[in-house]
């Protein structure tokens, strides 16, 4: 993109490659907006793995940026940034080859209520004074601590295989987001919520879960209606990522 702007909206941007920007090129004051999307897995040869800001803007509400990389291990693999502004809300930043590396000066990088991998130290030594961090309100670091079912969809749970059997555990990311209403998660019981609940077998250690033998229990991934940081979380987190 160049001096031009954009909405995106349920989008996996995934598996794409570029000397710069693997996922998203923006320069010359371009500007995005993006929400509850998924970028993964792209990769530049040379800077920003997921995305190259230069002179650009992008805000991030309800998405996930996981295991982008540059080759070069000074070229950002979540993002490079030449003049950018980048701000994240009920967000998860996890697994990328580095998060940023940022380029001459008056970079932006702003997260609230956002998981990011390693916290706030870590994005402060990538930019290396290139810019200012903004660590918000409710911004922490954690575990994404996620599985991918059928037809790789993203879901907030984790598998615990401590014991005989499985016991699912629910992630950092969930019930993280911002509390405000506006940007609650469909209610429980609506159809077109994802990633809703599933079975989980105790019957194989069961004082280990305090359940009698051959209990099996629903296990919800999120507990109320407060946003789930991530592509799913938020009133329009009903979309489902194409099976690949």
């Amino acid at each position: 993109m160049n001096s031009s702007s954009a909405n995106i909206k349920h989008a996996d941007v995934s598996s794409n490659s570029a000397n710069k920007g693997g996922g998203i090129y923006l320069q010359s004051f371009s500007d995005i907006s993006t929400n509850n999307s998924f970028y993964s897995n792209n990769v530049a040869t040379e800077e920003g793995g997921g995305f190259y800001v230069n002179g650009s803007a992008i805000d991030f509400t309800n998405i996930v940026i996981y295991q982008n990389e540059s080759d070069d291990s000074e070229g950002g693999g979540g993002f490079l940034l030449n003049g950018g502004d980048v701000e994240f809300m009920n967000s998860i930043i996890s697994d990328n080859s580095t998060i940023i590396k940022g380029i001459s000066s008056g970079n932006v990088f702003t997260t609230d209520y956002t998981l990011v991998s390693g916290g706030n130290e870590v994005i402060e030594d990538e930019m290396s004074g290139t810019g200012t961090v903004n660590w918000g309100e409710g911004s922490f670091d954690g575990s994404a601590s996620w599985l991918e079912g059928g037809g790789n969809q993203f879901c907030l749970w984790e598998a615990d295989r401590t014991f005989k059997g499985n016991l699912f555990t629910k992630s950092d990311a969930a019930d993280k987001g911002n509390p405000d209403s506006q940007y609650n998660d469909i209610p429980v019981d609506s159809p077109d919520r994802w990633c809703l609940a599933l079975q989980i077998d105790r019957a194989e250690n069961p004082e280990a879960y305090g359940a009698t033998v051959g209990e099996r229990e629903t296990f919800l991934e999120t507990v109320s209606v407060r946003n789930d940081c991530g592509c799913y979380g938020g009133p329009e987190g009903f979309w489902k990522r194409n099976p690949r």
